[in-house]
């Protein structure tokens, strides 16, 4: 997750990636929230982990651009019969 978005106009408007871990009811303290603007970027590997994530809603004007690309072994999908 790539974020393409101008920090200018941001204003904590929304839009942040919040990071909660694989244990759903870790305390506020715990989270990690990644501000959508231009320079951050996340990487989350879910074949080894399965990180709990929410994602803030947009308020204001802020325009919230990011890129959001997924990378996957065909041949394991293939050897374990799994749909895409």
């Amino acid at each position: 997750l790539i974020y393409m978005s101008e920090s200018d106009g941001y204003d904590n408007n929304g839009g942040e990636l919040v990071l909660q871990g694989e244990d759903q009811n870790m305390s506020a303290q715990d989270h990690v929230t990644v501000p959508p603007i231009k320079g951050n970027y996340v990487i989350l590997d879910f074949k080894e982990h399965n990180p709990w994530h929410t994602v803030n809603r947009v308020t204001g004007d802020f325009k919230r651009y990011c890129y959001l690309a997924f990378l996957y072994n065909k041949d394991e999908i293939k050897e374990n019969n799994v749909k895409r």
